[in-house]
């Protein structure tokens, strides 16, 4: 007996982005793009069944945290100027991806439950019994209500650099390829820590799901005579389940393309979530810096 993941509960929701922003900022001089966003929530459950779950069956209410960790298992990214200059940079080892500033790490972000805003319940922190888990207790011990049932997040990546180089030099082309896996876990939480303890538990995953963003300029009609006129581009935006050769992009899809057909499964789907070490994040802004790109 113990915790289970809902997989009749769970889903993964594509969306085009919020705001279609022109890529190509004169006034700022940079280079700027959202990708597809995405919202993955696991439903979660207690089951009596003694040969399912995990936690067990507690002689006393023992402390665990739930949630959802994500990584990035290869980034792509590739800038090319009008001077031929290039900067391209691939990355094939995972790399936890969380949100910047979170506090529950590896947890993709900190817990956001107030009215009014996204209501994210990314981790949480649950008392586990035999009869079933709760968040809080009173004078009778934990009170169990199995909640919370869902745990979800919410995730929009975007790139960009900047839009000349010091010479002048404009950008002429731009690639950007990431490719991600989420999974729900579940660890023993040591007592008064934030990190988690023993050994951890997958109950359910989001198969492997790549995203892609490509821009070329195209030459104009006139020529760029002030610091405020951009060229012309050519872009596309998809993603599709598995992973995308980085090296064979697909320039036919232009504008908004379709987005990957995946769907939570139980178990951790071969692999397990890297919790630790560089973010992906920060080698990508790391890379960015050292190359004058920011």
């Amino acid at each position: 007996m113990g915790i289970v993941a809902d997989i009749s509960q769970s889903s993964v929701k594509f969306s085009d982005p919020g705001l279609q922003n022109n890529a190509l900022n004169a006034i700022n001089r940079q280079v700027g793009f959202d990708m597809h966003n995405f919202t993955i929530e696991f439903g979660v459950a207690f089951d009596a069944d003694p040969k399912v779950g995990v936690g067990g069956a507690p002689s006393a209410p023992q402390a665990w945290r739930l949630g959802i960790v994500q990584n990035l298992l290869f980034e792509h990214l590739y800038y090319q100027f009008e001077n031929g200059q290039v900067f391209e940079k691939d990355w094939r080892d995972a790399a936890i991806d969380y949100k910047e500033g979170t506090v529950a790490t590896p947890f993709f972000g900190d817990a956001q439950r107030e009215e009014g805003k996204l209501r994210q319940i990314t981790v949480a922190d649950v008392w586990l019994t035999p009869r079933g888990y709760g968040e809080t207790t009173n004078s009778a011990g934990v009170i169990v209500d199995n909640a919370p049932s869902t745990f979800n997040i919410w995730d929009e990546p975007s790139g960009g650099c900047r839009l000349r180089l010091k010479d002048g030099s404009m950008i002429k082309r731009v690639e950007k390829v990431l490719t991600f896996q989420t999974w729900l876990v579940a660890a023993p939480k040591p007592a008064g820590g934030v990190k988690l303890g023993g050994s951890v538990e997958v109950l359910a995953h989001v198969p492997v799901f790549s995203l892609v963003f490509w821009l070329e300029t195209t030459k104009p009609k006139k020529p760029i005579t002030t610091s405020l006129q951009t060229p012309p581009y050519d872009w596309g935006l998809f993603g599709d389940a598995g992973t995308v050769d980085a090296k064979r992009i697909n320039r036919k899809v232009t504008g908004l393309g379709s987005v990957p057909d995946v769907k939570p499964k139980a178990g951790d789907g071969g692999k397990k979530p890297v919790l630790s070490g560089v973010t992906a994040n920060d080698r990508a802004n790391a890379f960015l810096t050292n190359n004058g790109l920011q």
